[in-house]
Parts: C-alpha cells; structure tokens; sequence
C-alpha cells in the first residue's frame, strides 16, 4: 500500500514538472539569441529550483553541485526539445515578455493565485512558499 502512495506522489510530481516546463516553452520561443537563451534559462532554473528543490540531505557539496548542474542541463534540454516538438498553433503566444514573469515574486504570486482559484493545498516546501512574505 505504501509503495502506491510513492507512485502517485512521484507521478504528480513528474506532472507539475512538466506543467511548470510545458509553461516555459511559449515564453522561450520569445528568446532571440544565445546571449538571451542564457538569461532566460538562469531565470527558468531559479523558479524551477523554487519549486522543485533538490535536497542536500547530507550529500556531499561535489555530489550536490554534480546533481544541481545536471538539472540545470535537463532543464534546458526538455525545454528546447518540447519546443521543437511542440505543434506550433497549439502553443498560445503570451501577451507578456519572458523577462516580466519570470521573476521569483511574480512566480510566487501567480502560484498563491493559482492555490486560491484551483483551491490545490501546497504540499512539502510549497506551504512555506505559499504564505512566506514575498521577496
């Protein structure tokens, strides 16, 4: 029984990451040049880290830093590789630029927004996020 608990809290958990990446692509099909693509993903990497911290529980500053640059390459990765993918007409145009949301206070307003309107309940390290005072 408990192992179903585990699956289906690692099954949402893949599910609110690739919500948070399939939100990204709109936004990082704005991004004209390499130079931008940079700053784009520094920025993408600081919410994703926000909203999916990686624990260092003990782990070695090596291991922890190995494990951090490797999410940061996935990150940018799936990104690019669903917007390659991704059907063209079915990826809404945003009305904002890239530089305006993604911010972490913005991040963080929008997602105690969404809590409010979806009525979801933050979970783990969300709940400090959802009522922290907002940087």
């Amino acid at each position: 029984m408990p192992r179903v608990c585990v699956e289906n809290s690692a099954k949402r958990y893949n599910y609110q990451e690739t919500a948070f990446l399939d939100f990204l692509v709109p936004y990082y099909l704005q991004v004209k040049d390499k130079a931008e693509r940079v700053h784009f993903f520094k920025a993408a990497y600081i919410l994703f880290h926000d909203r999916f911290p990686i624990e260092k529980l003990g782990l070695s500053s090596t291991i922890y830093k190995t494990t951090r640059d490797k999410a940061k390459q996935t990150l940018a990765k799936r990104v690019m590789v669903s917007a390659l993918f991704l059907e063209r007409s079915l990826i809404h145009s945003p009305m904002e630029h890239w530089t305006e949301i993604m911010s972490l206070r913005a991040d963080r307003e929008r997602r105690r927004r969404e809590w409010k309107t979806i009525g979801g309940v933050p979970r783990h390290h969300q709940y400090m996020v959802a009522y922290a005072p907002l940087p």
